[in-house]
């Protein structure tokens, strides 16, 4: 049967999605470098000049280089995904490990949290977070993120209830080790396929939480660049100059997309059952 890796690089679309991931990273690591002009430099007289040899994607209302804020906004718009997707999947581990494997009152604990923060539409609720802490880069990531837990904790509680009655996790439980052993060396790492798929998902829907916030004005503050923030420039000059938003909105999309095509690979190449059913 073939690796994982070989299996994972026989999936075109998420090797394409792969490839498109590294390109934007890439593209906001380098930003200093590639990034013809200063983002902030403003030339109010050139405002929403179409693309050009100068300003290969145009300028926006203030005569701003959108490329080199598309590029600058990538270190914002990635960031928050990332990140927000780290503390979301700690959040969800420790929360459905708890739950998973103690049960009892701690699972009931648990599982009614997470219903809470289900019956509230996430959108509204972060929003609401949002204008209380006040936008800043730190809080939008802190929220998304501690906003988002929900789905890694349902799905870590019923593998890690089905993984703790195997005979590994008795036998290690026979020879003394304790509970906390159990859960972090025998019981956690065989729950890492759903988790990774997970992940995936998880940044892209970060990254679109974040632009939605930032068109609408409770996400990243001007001057600081975000895709969401430049494409909220342009929905007022969209008939007039539908560079402005064209553009962010396909660095948003082009994210997303590839998030999402990577998850699909990684889930056919970590399910076995799959993988029969493809041979």
């Amino acid at each position: 049967m073939p690796s994982f890796m070989s299996r994972l690089r026989q999936h075109r679309l998420a090797a394409a999605g792969a490839v498109v991931l590294l390109v934007l990273v890439a593209a906001a690591l380098f930003a200093p470098w590639l990034a013809p002009h200063d983002p902030e430099e403003v030339h109010p007289e050139a405002g929403l000049r179409g693309p050009s040899w100068q300003y290969p994607l145009g300028q926006d209302p203030l005569g701003r280089c959108i490329l080199s804020r598309i590029l600058y906004g990538a270190r914002v718009s990635l960031s928050v995904g990332f990140l927000a997707g780290v503390i979301s999947l700690a959040v969800g581990v420790v929360m459905g490990s708890l739950a998973g494997y103690f049960g009892g009152w701690v699972a009931l604990v648990v599982m009614r949290l997470a219903e809470v923060f289900m019956t509230v539409p996430q959108f509204l609720l972060i929003i609401a977070a949002v204008a209380i802490v006040g936008p800043s880069f730190t809080s939008v990531l802190v929220i998304i993120g501690l906003s988002s837990w929900t789905g890694y904790a349902r799905v870590l509680r019923g593998e890690i209830m089905s993984i703790k009655q195997q005979p590994f996790v008795e036998a290690a439980r026979a020879y003394g080790a304790s509970d906390w052993r159990i859960l972090v060396h025998h019981v956690l790492p065989n729950c890492l396929s759903p988790l990774i798929v997970m992940v995936t998902l998880n940044v892209a829907s970060a990254i679109l939480l974040e632009s939605s916030l930032s068109f609408l004005g409770f996400g990243i503050q001007e001057p600081q660049a975000s895709w969401g923030s430049i494409l909220s420039q342009g929905r007022s000059f969209f008939q007039s100059a539908p560079h402005v938003a064209t553009f962010p909105g396909l660095a948003i999309m082009l994210a997303v997309l590839a998030f999402n095509l990577l998850g699909d690979g990684l889930r056919d190449a970590l399910d076995p059952k799959l993988v029969e059913q493809g041979e």
